[in-house]
């Protein structure tokens, strides 16, 4: 690559003053005055016919192709989808239906009651050896 080749950024041009090599950039405009205005320097060309028409409608027929072979797949031979659940949450038996219940989770499973009421008897019992001590 020679010195003045441009790089993705800026373009160099190599000037020497006085016995010294400097490296003089052109200032490219910004990001947004480029997504809004496009490339100064190609902005005299006219459009072809493949940026008029030609990419929209590849992007068309990708988009239908893809709707069909989505609409057409065979998706009752995919394996169910595993439902999502808390472990330990049951659902109300008037949310239930055909024996499935369905959401939302609205009371606790009964062995989470036992688990709370044996940590509430383990603080009592923590609370009064502490209180007799």
């Amino acid at each position: 690559m020679s010195a003045t080749e441009g790089s993705s950024t800026t373009e160099k041009k190599v000037v020497k003053k006085d016995g010294k090599t400097f490296v003089e950039r052109k200032q490219l405009p910004s990001v947004k005055y480029l997504l809004a205005h496009g490339d100064p320097e190609t902005a005299h060309l006219p459009k072809t016919w493949c940026e008029i028409i030609g990419y929209p409608l590849a992007l068309a027929i990708v988009f239908a192709i893809s709707l069909l072979i989505f609409h057409h797949a065979p998706h009752h031979l995919m394996p169910p989808r595993k439902k999502y659940s808390i472990p330990g949450m049951q659902r109300l038996p008037m949310f239930q239906k055909d024996g499935k219940p369905i959401p939302p989770p609205l009371h606790r499973h009964p062995l989470h009651k036992l688990k709370e009421a044996n940590d509430k008897q383990k603080l009592d019992k923590e609370a009064e050896q502490k209180s007799e001590l």
